[in-house]
């Protein structure tokens, strides 16, 4: 007599597949704005660094026209959104770890 056992196992022993809940999406979301937000701030300081050497006042008139006025509102937008999204998200994974007093093996 032979038994047939289906598994539902993923295809590599290193490949772990999840259901996509609200808590994996939230760190997850986490992660990318501040990835984000570390970009954004890099080229911040690349692009003050470029327009205020002496060297390239000449491209001090590219900041000043109206394509570069609507890039850099849509970049402080994006900063803002991504910056305030950071912090709450923050704070809420504070209240969880800290004040609620989650950790892994309470939880599982």
């Amino acid at each position: 007599m032979s038994y047939s056992f289906t598994f539902n196992r993923p295809l590599s022993p290193h490949i772990v597949i999840y259901k996509l809940n609200f808590i994996l999406l939230r760190s997850i979301l986490h992660r990318i704005s501040g990835l984000v937000l570390s970009l954004i701030f890099v080229i911040l300081i690349v692009l003050n660094e470029v327009v205020t050497n002496s060297n390239f006042m000449f491209l001090s008139f590219f900041f000043w026209n109206y394509i570069a006025f609507v890039f850099f509102l849509i970049i402080k937008n994006l900063f803002l959104s991504f910056f305030f999204y950071h912090t709450i998200s923050g704070l809420f994974h504070f209240y969880t770890n800290v004040i609620r007093n989650y950790d892994f093996f309470s939880v599982h």
